[in-house]
């Protein structure tokens, strides 16, 4: 069965078309060229251009190019499973949808609240249907997907809980806390080590693993591509920034954890923080 879409204004069943969706209440949204569809409405917008910038956007494609996360993408898509639907909430600019569809055979939508990031990300992926929608309030209809993917994003217990079908899982990749760490240690004056966050009880995790490596031997473009695509440039001072470029990390960590969660079957997410 197809994955039903639906009007963000009133939420009436949206039909797709090539070049439009429209609802029986006469709300319609243009198919930009690249592939995508905004459907993010105006009162979830904190800023004018909410999410990632287009710097942001395009550091992160030439770091992600460059393949050295492609364990964590590998890793992640043999947590897939053939033939199933697929939501990636907050799918950035495509990297990890685009290696999940090329390993599996899966029915995929990608969601992320940056016009410049769903551009991008649809051009990427163009066996996926691409959103820019929040994960606060996505226009799709309940029961839709088998997995949720949500990689170093924001989630959103009760949205996810909706859009799952029974016995439907979620895939969390969070950062560790030694994740970036020296490129974190050259851009700060001190690095502060926050508590992991945990699961929250309405949900019962049934696989869990790190995946830890270091990448060596980065030239200065790289590592600023790196930089650029993660808040930690923005809040670093400009003379931590030139010294990071100047002299690089003779080696860069990756740390991250792969978890898939199911919703305990009387989970009450209501009132969950986001």
């Amino acid at each position: 069965m197809p994955i039903a879409f639906i009007c963000p204004h009133c939420q009436a069943p949206l039909q797709p078309s090539n070049s439009q969706w429209c609802c029986s209440n006469q709300h319609s949204f243009d198919v930009a060229k690249q592939g995508h569809i905004n459907l993010l409405a105006v009162q979830q917008k904190r800023s004018k251009q909410p999410g990632d910038s287009k710097e942001m956007v395009a550091a992160r494609r030439a770091w992600l190019a460059k393949g050295y996360y492609q364990p964590i993408a590998n890793a992640l898509s043999e947590l897939i499973e053939n033939n199933s639907t697929v939501l990636d909430a907050g799918c950035g600019e495509g990297y990890y949808l685009s290696q999940l569809l090329a390993a599996k055979n899966i029915d995929a939508v990608g969601n992320d609240i940056s016009k410049f990031a769903a551009a991008v990300a649809a051009k990427q992926c163009p066996a996926a249907q691409i959103l820019v929608a929040s994960n606060k309030a996505l226009p799709i209809a309940e029961h839709s997907f088998d997995y949720i993917v949500c990689a170093f994003g924001f989630p959103v217990w009760h949205e996810f809980q909706r859009l799952l079908k029974p016995g439907g899982k979620l895939v969390l990749v969070n950062s560790t806390n030694q994740h970036l760490y020296s490129l974190r240690a050259a851009l700060y004056e001190q690095v502060i080590e926050k508590p992991e966050a945990q699961l929250p009880a309405f949900l019962t995790c049934e696989h869990e693993q790190v995946l830890t490596y270091s990448i060596e031997g980065l030239d200065a473009s790289e590592v600023q591509a790196l930089a650029v695509m993660t808040p930690h440039w923005f809040r670093a001072k400009q003379a931590a920034r030139e010294a990071l470029i100047e002299q690089p990390p003779s080696a860069i960590e990756v740390s991250v954890r792969l978890q898939v969660c199911q919703f305990n079957a009387s989970a009450d997410t209501a009132a969950a923080p986001e």
